[in-house]
């Protein structure tokens, strides 16, 4: 298991990488998005709560059903999940329908997904990578979720300006890992 086990970690922690990064590009758009619509506060934090609330309140929920579930299905069904909340909103915002309700329930969606993703994640990453070598895999793990919340505001106002909403957010949709 030694060197495969690394090879699909390093394959899966690609794929999560880029996911990981195209959501916070889109999240950060999101909520410049609402801010400006609408110059609210109150809903620019709504959006906050409804990604940072699934993730307090699911937790126990996710991490039961990542430990009963085979984590590549869970992983899959949480990505597919996201991607598709992803796609609602690209859909309603390309049609003119979105509204900040819209971005507010996705996010909601989007980050419950999330949440079962990360354990099951963590819990794949132990039994994947071979024990001489699980301290750089999670040290990549945390580079990778430091890399999105450093790196993807800047890069999210830079193509806000440049490039709009909707681009970012179908780069979002594109950067979710295809289910293989």
């Amino acid at each position: 298991m030694g060197s495969d086990g690394m090879r699909v970690f390093l394959t899966i922690w690609a794929g999560q990488f880029v996911s990981v990064f195209g959501s916070a590009l889109s999240s950060f758009a999101l909520g410049v998005w609402i801010y400006q619509t609408t110059h609210s506060v109150e809903l620019f934090a709504g959006q906050m709560l409804a990604f940072g609330i699934p993730q307090v309140v699911f937790s126990p929920l996710a991490g039961a059903l990542a430990d009963r579930w085979d984590r590549r299905v869970a992983m899959m069904v949480s990505d597919v999940g996201a991607g598709l909340a992803m796609l609602t909103i690209a859909v309603l915002f390309i049609s003119g329908n979105l509204a900040p309700w819209n971005i507010i329930v996705c996010t909601f969606a989007m980050s419950s997904f999330s949440t079962m993703m990360w354990l099951a994640y963590s819990a794949a990453t132990t039994l994947l990578v071979p024990k001489q070598h699980l301290g750089r895999a999670s040290g990549m793990v945390q580079m990778a979720e430091a890399a999105s919340q450093l790196a993807a505001p800047t890069l999210a106002g830079v193509l806000y300006a440049f490039a709009g909403l909707g681009n970012i957010v179908l780069i979002d949709f594109a950067a979710t890992p295809s289910p293989s």
